[in-house]
């Protein structure tokens, strides 16, 4: 009967029955890589680069040296003025949004308006012959980084002849912490023109933010400048009065909001989350059923015109050359337009609701996120369950989708819960999913350098930059065959030895399993090597019998035992009795240690009673069918255990070397 022979390694597809696989087609596939074809390691981790307090979900780079750490799930964006020297930087996901640079911060994002309005009077005597026109003042607020916020409302309007003097009482600067009112802080000025072709208020003067009041000084005559150097003497700001025809520009601050904050009575839903950039100087972000846009190039200012209904809460947004993705606790949506004025928000025709804000992650040209059911992806209108055909929708929430954490790694979308983490390659169609022992807790791309930081614990580590490779672990199709087989030689193929192979079959093993134990020290002390494997780790099937034969020279002062403690009474462990026993003296003909496996027994340990550090792992699988385990070292056939017919079997390759083919067949010749 022919060999057969698996050359083109592939991911897993766990909704469909084993037996029932392409041969490419793996059952399991832990920490691989499936981009090239043959089997391939992940790359280790390097490092760490920094240290965070423990923890910590986000991360980032600021100006290319300095580490920002955060408990919370935050989202972080750089401003968007060219060339900016100041290196602004935007973020949601704490208290309120916020806002840093490198020469202060972080403060609240936006600036609130006056909470009263400025009052005004006008004094002195003048002729009834001069022209009376009525004025009606506004005050806005600026931080020291020139953000303009929206005006206080509008003051009583007064009547006003030349040469009269008006005094405005200036509107107290709020109380709220947080905001960036320091040195350099204003108070701007606008009031109506009489006579003026355009409407609304025009600017006056500003001030330093400490004024209380500002006194426009009236003139004898009809002719009078503007002011150009106004003087404030405690707290009062005294200048020559502005003509009509002087007044600056019309106020542009009307419509500029601040973003939703912590002030519940303003913003029920809470503060404003996912803060992105979405092109042409634009920012997005939302809260409750609220999609929320910027002014262009002003990212401190965001009004209510600006803003859109979803029919349910949004849960995470990212941009695309399509549009920016909306994820909602219900439908999805993509929001379309240059202009925030005119933006369209389109819901897309699918039932897919985001369930982890930190699972939606910008793959380039598309979006993938978390659902209910699986992976789906977002490009322009289009909307695709990509896991489909590979998970059913239990099996995928057996991966606690809402807790989920992701990244893009070259091109693989990575997602973390908290005891693994699945990898899934779009460009891999069906062929695309693995899963990987790592996990992580936040991760951040760097774009510049090309760099993906994630978080591990308290390290920040770079992914994939380290000297080695992960462990990885592929097992294979169930192969059925019609007529017993008696599978009698393997080879594999790989660029470096060793590689951990292992045949699973129908067959029970034999009533009695002998493992070759010696003693060797390989530079760091006595180790047990069992069947010539240093500290293996050995597959004890409840129900089963193994003797580990003792009778080499080797083990003379080297008892064998098992403990359920790691290291067994050198590690404050007891020995394991149950179903042991044991036969003569180590190092001495005959000797040996036996162990009949119990049900439900727990992970064991083999340590030598009279040294620490020697032994290794014993696991006791259930309902394991293992037939063989080999350690290969070359690419030489190696044997099978004879006399076992078989209908199905399955195997599984463990190392870091990559693999390019493993075969099994009846005989050595059909190998060669």
């Amino acid at each position: 009967m022919a060999n057969f022979s698996v050359s083109q390694f592939n991911g897993i597809a766990p909704k469909i029955a084993p037996r029932l696989l392409a041969e490419s087609i793996a059952q399991s596939a832990l920490n691989v890589r499936l981009d090239s074809g043959r089997l391939e390691a992940l790359p280790d981790h390097s490092a760490s680069v920094t240290t965070v307090p423990s923890g910590t979900n986000t991360v980032y780079l600021y100006s290319g040296s300095i580490w920002k750490s955060y408990a919370s799930q935050v989202d972080i964006v750089e401003g968007p003025i060219v060339n900016d020297v100041t290196e602004r930087v935007y973020y949601t996901g704490e208290t309120y949004p916020k806002v840093y640079r490198n020469d202060g911060g972080p403060y609240r994002l936006g600036v609130p308006a006056p909470t009263a309005a400025p009052t005004v009077s006008v004094t002195g005597a003048v002729s009834p012959d001069e022209l009376e026109e009525s004025r009606s003042y506004v005050v806005t607020f600026v931080t020291s980084w020139g953000e303009e916020g929206p005006p206080s409302f509008a003051s009583t309007a007064v009547a006003f002849r030349n040469g009269q003097t008006t005094t405005l009482s200036l509107p107290a600067m709020p109380s709220t912490s947080g905001l960036n009112f320091t040195t350099g802080s204003l108070k701007r000025i606008y009031r109506t023109n009489t006579g003026s072709s355009s409407t609304g208020f025009q600017f006056v003067a500003e001030v330093a933010y400490t004024a209380t009041s500002y006194v426009e000084l009236g003139t004898a005559n009809s002719s009078y400048a503007s002011t150009t150097t106004p003087t404030m003497v405690g707290g009062v700001v005294s200048a020559q009065a502005t003509t009509s025809t002087a007044l600056g520009e019309l106020i542009p601050s009307v419509t500029w909001m601040r973003p939703p904050d912590d002030n519940a009575t303003l913003f029920p839903t809470g503060p404003m989350q996912g803060i992105c950039s979405i092109g042409n100087g634009i920012m997005a972000g939302f809260t409750g059923k609220t999609l929320c846009f910027s002014v262009p190039y002003l990212p401190h200012a965001w009004p209510t015109s600006y803003q859109l209904a979803t029919e349910s809460d949004i849960v995470a947004i990212k941009p695309t050359p399509g549009g920016l993705v909306v994820g909602t606790k219900g439908k999805p949506y993509i929001a379309q337009g240059s202009d925030p004025a005119s933006i369209s928000l389109i819901q897309l025709e699918s039932d897919q609701a985001c369930v982890s804000k930190m699972s939606m992650v910008d793959m380039g040209g598309y979006v993938i996120y978390a659902s209910p059911d699986g992976l789906v992806t977002v490009q322009g209108q289009q909307i695709q369950l990509v896991t489909e055909a590979l998970l059913r929708r239990s099996q995928w929430q057996a991966y606690n989708p809402t807790t989920l954490k992701a990244m893009n790694y070259e091109g693989t979308y990575i997602a973390s819960n908290a005891t693994e983490s699945i990898l899934f390659d779009p460009r891999g169609g069906k062929n695309a999913l693995s899963t990987s022992s790592e996990t992580y807790d936040g991760a951040y791309n760097h774009l510049e350098s090309d760099c993906l930081y994630f978080v591990d614990g308290t390290a920040v580590k770079k992914f994939g930059q380290g000297s080695g490779f992960a462990n990885y672990v592929w097992k294979s199709k169930s192969y059925v065959s019609t007529k017993p087989r008696n599978l009698g030689w393997a080879r594999v193929d790989a660029d470096s030895y060793p590689i951990t192979f292992k045949l699973f079959t129908d067959v029970t093993p034999p009533a009695l399993t002998t493992f070759a134990v010696t003693v060797s020290n390989p530079g760091s002390g006595n180790k047990y090597y069992i069947d010539g494997v240093m500290q293996a780790t050995v597959s004890l099937k409840e129900g089963y019998t193994y003797k580990f034969d003792q009778s080499a020279s080797s083990n003379s002062g080297h008892p064998l035992r098992f403990s359920a403690t790691s290291n067994g009474t050198h590690n404050s462990g007891s020995a394991y009795t149950t179903g042991v026993t044991t036969v003569g003296t180590a190092g001495s003909a005959g000797a040996y240690t036996q162990i009949v496996v119990a049900a439900s027994a727990a992970t064991l340990y083999y340590y030598c009673t009279n040294h620490s550090g020697m032994g290794g792992t014993a696991t006791t699988p259930a309902n394991a069918n293992l037939a063989y385990t080999y350690s290969v070292t070359s690419n030489d056939p190696f044997h099978l255990p004879s006399g076992s017919r078989v209908k199905q079997w399955e195997f599984e390759v463990a190392g870091t070397a990559p693999v390019n083919s493993i075969s099994i067949a009846d005989n050595v010749n059909e190998l060669l």
